[in-house]
């Protein structure tokens, strides 16, 4: 019995560090899109599985993490320096501009003008 509890507790710990290696290549990789596909190449793993044991670790799909970092990037992006939609979208990883208006419009339902305006707002808000 004692030798099945250290089985699921290595186990767990090679999970838990499975989940961290792939967070690492999602921000090693911010710059482009991350297919699961490829990733289980990499990982060695199932795609499939891959995504389900990343998803009942962290709550999230890995394509919803990546989303959530290259959001977290935009922001970072449009908060320290004048670089325009389309400069942003290169630094993402988005091919074209026609992808990337919509994805930001989808991830914090508004545009890059209205999103960068919000943000300085609350900038200025902070240093009041």
């Amino acid at each position: 019995m004692h030798d099945n509890i250290f089985v699921l507790g290595e186990a767990m710990n090679n999970h838990h560090e499975l989940i961290q290696k792939i967070e690492m290549y999602l921000i090693a990789n911010i710059h482009k899109e991350c297919r699961v596909k490829e990733m289980g190449i990499y990982f060695k793993i199932d795609p499939a599985n891959l995504d389900k044991l990343y998803r009942r670790a962290t709550g999230m799909t890995i394509k919803q993490s990546h989303d959530k970092m290259k959001n977290e990037l935009l922001h970072e992006l449009l908060m320290s320096n004048g670089l325009k939609g389309y400069e942003i979208a290169d630094k993402l990883g988005f091919e074209k501009e026609d992808t990337f208006y919509p994805w930001v419009k989808r991830m914090n339902g508004m545009g890059v003008r209205e999103l960068r305006e919000k943000l300085a707002n609350e900038i200025k808000e902070i240093q009041q």
